[in-house]
Order: structure tokens, then C-alpha cells, then sequence
């Protein structure tokens, strides 16, 4: 329910589709965070690549699996 199975925006996923879900102190309190600073400067271009801190970076990380001799870069949604 974040997002589509096979189109989806992955910067809205990160942040936007966690917070429309969870209404918490934890993501409230992200919003005026230096987390979200980071993440809104990368997305505006005033940021470096990979400096940008969003819910997903945390709560979402991202793993390499090799497979058949591929290394593919997949988001852990176990959570």
C-alpha cells in the first residue's frame, strides 16, 4: 500500500507514504528534524547524493544479494 508493485515513486515511498499512514510522535517530530533538513536539500539538488536521511533509510534499509552472479541492491520491507 505504499506503493505500487511495479511503478512506483520511491522518494514519495521514503517519506511522504510512511506519513500518511502514521500519525506518531516519532514521525511528527521527523518533520522538524535535521533528518528531514538532509533529505529535503538532497531532493532539491542543494544536497550531495546519499546525504538525504528519510523515514525509509532506517526503517527500510537497502541490502546487496548476489544471485547467479548478480549483485542487486533490494529494500529490506521486514520490519
Amino acid at each position: 500500500s505504499c506503493h505500487g508493485a511495479h511503478r512506483f515513486d520511491t522518494r514519495r515511498a521514503a517519506v511522504e507514504a510512511c506519513a500518511s499512514c502514521h500519525d506518531d510522535a516519532h514521525t511528527r517530530a521527523y518533520f522538524d528534524s535535521r533528518h528531514h533538513d538532509l533529505w529535503t536539500a538532497e531532493l532539491s539538488g542543494g544536497g550531495a547524493a546519499g546525504t538525504g536521511v528519510s523515514c525509509a533509510t532506517c526503517h527500510l534499509p537497502r541490502e546487496e544479494r548476489r544471485e547467479d552472479g548478480v549483485t542487486r541492491v533490494l529494500v529490506q520491507h521486514n520490519q
